[in-house]
C-alpha cells in the first residue's frame, strides 16, 4: 500500500471517528466520545505523515506525532491545506478534525482559574491568619471541589484561593476559617474558550466576620 493511499484512508477514518465522537457525546456516552476523539486526532496526524511520504508511522500520542512533523506541517493552517488537498477539496468534516489539531497545537498547558478569592478579616482589613486554617471550595450544580491555596508575591500572610478551572457554568464559592463566620458567594458565571479554559478570572474579596460566640 502506498503512502498516498494510507493518507487517504487515514483522513477518512479520522472523519468517521470524529462523527462517532459527536454522536456519543450527544447520547451522553462521554467515555466513548473521548476515545473516538483521540482516535480521530491520531489518525488525522498520521495521515499528514503519510502524505509527506512516511512509510510507517508508529505511536498513539497525538502530541508526539505532531512534534515529529517538521517545518510548516506543525502549523494547523498548513495541516488544513494539506488535508484539503488529500481529500480533493472536500472540506466537509475536515475542519472539525482540525479543531483537535488546533487544541493540541495552540492551547496553553496551564489553565487559568475561573474564580479567585482573597480572604481578609472584615474588622481589620488584613489577611486572615494561616492559623485559622482557611479552606475554600466551589460548587457547580451537585459537583463540589476544593479551591487551591496559592502563593502571593505581596507576602506570606496573604490568603488567596483559586478554583473553577472549568467547565463553564454557574458556580458558588465558600470560604471557611476557624473563628469566623462562613463566607459564601453564589451565581458566579464562568465562561470558557475553545480550549475549555476560563475566558476571564472573576476576582473577589471574602471579608470574613468574626464568629458569634455561642452561649
Amino acid at each position: 500500500m502506498t503512502s498516498a493511499v494510507q493518507a487517504h484512508r487515514g483522513i477518512k477514518a479520522a472523519v468517521d471517528d470524529l462523527r462517532h465522537a459527536r454522536h456519543s457525546e450527544e447520547g451522553g456516552f462521554h467515555a466513548h466520545a473521548c476515545f473516538s476523539s483521540q482516535q480521530a486526532a491520531e489518525k488525522a496526524v498520521k495521515a499528514v505523515h503519510y502524505a509527506r511520504g512516511a512509510r510507517a508511522v508508529m505511536g498513539h500520542s497525538v502530541r508526539n506525532l505532531i512534534s515529529k512533523c517538521t517545518g510548516l506541517a506543525r502549523s494547523a493552517w498548513m495541516m488544513t491545506g494539506m488535508l484539503l488537498v488529500l481529500t480533493g477539496g472536500q472540506a466537509c468534516g475536515i475542519l472539525e478534525v482540525l479543531e483537535v489539531f488546533d487544541e493540541n497545537l495552540a492551547c496553553p498547558a496551564l489553565t487559568p482559574p475561573g474564580i479567585r478569592v482573597d480572604v481578609v478579616d472584615a474588622s481589620s482589613g488584613r489577611p486572615v491568619p494561616h492559623a485559622a486554617n482557611p479552606t475554600g471550595s466551589v460548587t457547580r450544580g451537585r459537583v463540589r471541589e476544593p479551591m487551591s491555596l496559592v502563593p502571593v508575591a505581596t507576602g506570606e500572610d496573604h490568603i488567596r484561593f483559586e478554583g473553577a478551572h472549568g467547565p463553564a457554568g454557574i458556580y458558588d464559592a465558600e470560604i471557611i476559617a476557624e473563628g469566623y463566620e462562613p463566607w459564601r458567594a453564589s451565581g458566579i458565571s464562568v465562561q470558557v474558550d475553545r480550549c475549555r479554559h476560563p475566558t476571564r478570572t472573576v476576582k473577589m474579596i471574602a471579608r470574613l466576620l468574626p464568629a458569634t460566640p455561642t452561649a
